[in-house]
C-alpha cells in the first residue's frame, strides 16, 4: 500500500472496480450548496436549519431583531451551519415567541460581558436553557450579575407560556414533553398531537386493516376526543386566529366516547377523517 501525501494509509488500491467507479462518479458531482447562515434565513423570513420536528421556534422577525441588537452575543448566527460545531448556527432560538421578552431582557444583561458568546439557546425540560462558548472570564462583578440574570430568566420561563407569553404552568403534556403552557395553548398542543396520532393510527393504513384493529380504532377515538376538548377550550378571539378550522365540528367530537348510546363514529368515518381532514387541520393549527 502506498502512503498518501498526508501520511495516512491509501486504501484505494484495495477497492474493487465497482467501488472505484462509484468513488470516481461521486468525485465528479458538483459540490453541495452551502446553506445560508441563520441571519440570512431570518432576513428572508425563514427559519434556521436543524431544529427537530415538532419543536417550537421563534418567528424569524423576532430572531432577526435579537441578532441585530446583540451581534456579539449571537455571533454564531453568521457561521455557516454545515461547518460550525455551535448548534445556534443551525437552530437559532429554539423556543417559542412567548419567551421573546424574557430573552430580550436577558440578552441586554448578558451583553455586558464582552466575552460571552451563545452557542445554543433552547427550551429544555420546560425551562429556558442557554449554553456558552468557552471564553475568558470577566470581572467577578460581571460574572455575578450575569449568573443572577440567567437564574432569573430561567425562573421566569418556568411561569410563562412558551407560545403566547401568558402565565402558565410547567407540566408533562400529551405528547410526552415537559413544557410551560397557558391552558388554551396547551389544548392547541394537544390538538396538534391528536392529529399526528390519527395519522399514525389510521391515516397510514388501509381501511380494512385499520377497521380490523380494535386497539387502533379505540386510540383514534380518544384522539378525536382530545380534538374536541381542545376546541372547546378556545375562546372566540383565539378561534378567529385560525379561520381555516371548523371549530363547531371539532367541538362535537368532545362527546364521543364509544360507549353504547353515546355519539360515535364508524371506523370508516374515523379513517376518512384521519386521511383527509387531519393533515389539513394540523397545517392550519401550526
Amino acid at each position: 500500500m502506498k502512503k498518501s501525501r498526508r501520511g495516512s494509509i491509501d486504501f484505494s488500491s484495495k477497492l474493487s472496480p465497482e467501488a472505484r467507479a462509484v468513488r470516481e462518479r461521486l468525485a465528479k458531482l458538483p459540490p453541495r450548496p452551502v446553506p445560508p447562515t441563520a441571519r440570512e434565513c431570518f432576513a428572508q423570513r425563514l427559519l434556521a436549519y436543524g431544529l427537530p420536528p415538532g419543536r417550537r421556534t421563534m418567528s424569524p422577525a423576532h430572531q432577526l431583531g435579537l441578532v441585530q441588537r446583540y451581534p456579539r452575543l449571537y455571533r454564531h448566527a453568521d457561521d455557516k451551519p454545515v461547518s460550525s460545531c455551535a448548534p445556534f448556527a443551525r437552530e437559532g432560538f429554539a423556543c417559542g415567541d412567548g419567551w421573546f421578552g424574557i430573552i430580550d431582557r436577558l440578552s441586554a444583561k448578558l451583553a455586558a460581558d464582552p466575552n460571552l458568546v451563545v452557542s445554543q439557546l433552547k427550551e429544555k425540560m420546560g425551562l429556558l436553557t442557554v449554553y456558552f462558548q468557552p471564553g475568558e472570564p470577566a470581572s467577578p462583578e460581571i460574572e455575578t450579575a450575569t449568573d443572577r440574570a440567567l437564574e432569573q430568566a430561567r425562573a421566569k420561563s418556568g411561569r410563562t407560556c412558551e407560545i403566547c407569553g401568558e402565565p402558565g404552568e410547567i407540566a408533562a403534556r400529551l405528547r410526552g414533553w415537559i413544557s410551560v403552557r397557558f391552558v388554551p395553548c396547551e389544548r392547541l398542543d394537544d390538538m396538534e398531537e391528536a392529529c399526528r396520532r390519527l395519522a399514525e393510527y389510521a391515516g397510514h393504513r388501509e381501511l380494512d386493516v385499520f377497521a380490523a384493529d380494535g386497539s387502533a380504532v379505540d386510540a383514534s377515538m380518544l384522539a378525536l376526543v382530545h380534538l374536541g376538548e381542545g376546541a372547546a377550550r378556545q375562546s372566540a378571539e383565539r378561534r378567529a386566529r385560525f379561520p381555516g378550522v371548523d371549530w363547531s365540528r371539532l367541538e362535537s367530537f368532545r362527546a364521543m366516547t364509544g360507549i353504547t348510546g353515546a355519539p360515535s363514529m364508524t371506523a370508516a368515518e374515523i379513517w376518512t377523517f384521519a386521511r383527509d381532514a387531519a393533515p389539513a387541520l394540523l397545517r392550519a393549527l401550526r
